[in-house]
């Protein structure tokens, strides 16, 4: 006769992933963005053990083993490289610039090379002399990109360079803009949350709750390739002190 045997709770997940920041003083998240499309989410539990031994049979069998550490990494991949995910993966700073207009920006321009501006989402640019007095032609004392402003071999701007650039003064207007300054901001801790389907099983919501998490700064930011970049978030499950009851590192509930 076989034995009883319980039904297999397979699980293939799919869902959302939300982020926060954790208030140092209540634990709870302080509002949860969702952080668009996330192809991988992983969370990695482990344990670190001291294996104790016997000496009196003189095989060193395996006597005890004690656990020193818990802990737990946390990973996942997202799709959009919004200003916010950006931020968190570079511990960056965020500036907002809304659309508007620079007079009299003083550069240096070469022949031959690019003159970046302060602002990038150019138009209606204008560049003269540093003395002002001479207003040089688009087209052909210099080209105007979408970003920037290149100084061509011919013309006024290139003749009158002798080696050492030439002093301008460019006006232009500017495009709306969120400035992204990397590596400015200390480590941070944020709350997770996964609000899942099991899409094995009728989808049925799951949802885990990663509540202290420490994120590392970005190992890659890919700029140039043959696929859509990604964000690879990659970091720890910290202890979670505020949390009285339960676990101190993540739940999972399953809805039945």
């Amino acid at each position: 006769m076989q034995a009883p045997q319980n039904a297999t709770q397979y699980f293939m997940g799919q869902g959302m992933l939300f982020v926060g920041l954790k208030d140092a003083t209540t634990g709870e998240p302080m509002g949860l963005r969702h952080v668009g499309n996330c192809t991988d989410l992983k969370l990695s539990p482990k344990t670190n053990v001291i294996e104790l031994k016997e000496a009196m049979t003189g095989t060193r069998g395996l006597a005890k083993r004690l656990t020193t550490e818990v802990s737990s990494s946390f990973s996942a991949t997202l799709e959009s490289l919004n200003k916010d995910n950006l931020a968190i993966a570079l511990r960056g700073a965020i500036t907002s610039k809304v659309s508007g207009t620079v007079t009299n920006e003083v550069a240096t321009a070469f022949k031959g090379t690019l003159l970046k501006l302060a602002y990038a989402g150019i138009s209606a640019v204008t560049v003269k002399s540093g003395d002002g007095v001479t207003t040089y032609v688009a087209g052909t004392d210099y080209i105007v990109n979408d970003d920037s402003i290149s100084i061509p071999l011919t013309g006024a701007i290139a003749t009158a360079d002798t080696g050492t650039g030439v002093g301008v003064k460019v006006n232009y207007s500017y495009k709306a803009q969120d400035i992204i300054d990397a590596l400015v901001s200390g480590e941070l801790e944020y709350w997770f949350r996964f609000e899942g389907l099991n899409t094995a099983d009728t989808n049925k919501s799951v949802v885990v709750d990663v509540f202290k998490v420490a994120v590392d700064v970005l190992k890659e930011l890919a700029l140039i390739q043959d696929k859509q970049a990604e964000i690879v978030l990659d970091g720890s499950c910290l202890l979670d002190s505020t949390r009285a009851t339960g676990s101190k590192y993540f739940r999972v509930t399953q809805v039945n």
